[in-house]
């Protein structure tokens, strides 16, 4: 009866984390989009991905350090680059899991990173209901769905990693 209980509870809470992960991509999208918020002047001047040509949707997700993960996945550690500030592990989860997107580093960051912080809320989600019970623990984990930092959950980043 746990068990089913559990399983339950865990099917419902991986169903609204991508609902909300949806609303955020959704959010994400029409700001590029609609509001055409996207400085271009300064291109070329920070790395980015794809590394070569102009901004593209990949370009706009995986932004800052998410970019010099991809690039770090996609060719190395490069002398003269910043990219020694990045530990290896998570370039190296991105590089194993383009083997499953056909060699796509960004649609496997992406993927990675989204099953990675959906396991850590779930974690987090039964931590705190263990220790605090149900009601603190459903509270707590749309706190941390919808505080604005969750971003960061959600894109090639390695804080879903690392939750």
């Amino acid at each position: 009866m746990w068990l089913q209980t559990s399983l339950n509870l865990s099917f419902r809470f991986v169903i609204i984390s991508l609902l909300v992960k949806l609303l955020w991509f959704s959010i994400g999208l029409f700001w590029i989009y609609k509001l055409n918020w996207w400085e271009t002047g300064s291109w070329g001047r920070v790395i980015g991905w794809p590394l070569e040509g102009w901004p593209t949707l990949a370009t706009r997700f995986s932004t800052w350090d998410g970019a010099h993960y991809l690039n770090i996945a996609y060719s190395g550690y490069k002398a003269g680059t910043n990219g020694c500030a990045f530990y290896p592990l998570w370039p190296g989860l991105i590089r194993l899991g383009s083997l499953f997107t056909g060699g796509d580093l960004f649609w496997a960051g992406l993927i990675l990173a989204n099953i990675f912080s959906i396991l850590g809320l779930v974690q987090f989600y039964r931590l705190v209901e263990e220790n605090h019970g149900a009601s603190a623990a459903k509270w707590a984990l749309i706190l941390i769905l919808v505080f604005p930092g969750a971003i960061f959950l959600h894109l090639i980043y390695t804080e879903p990693l690392f939750l």
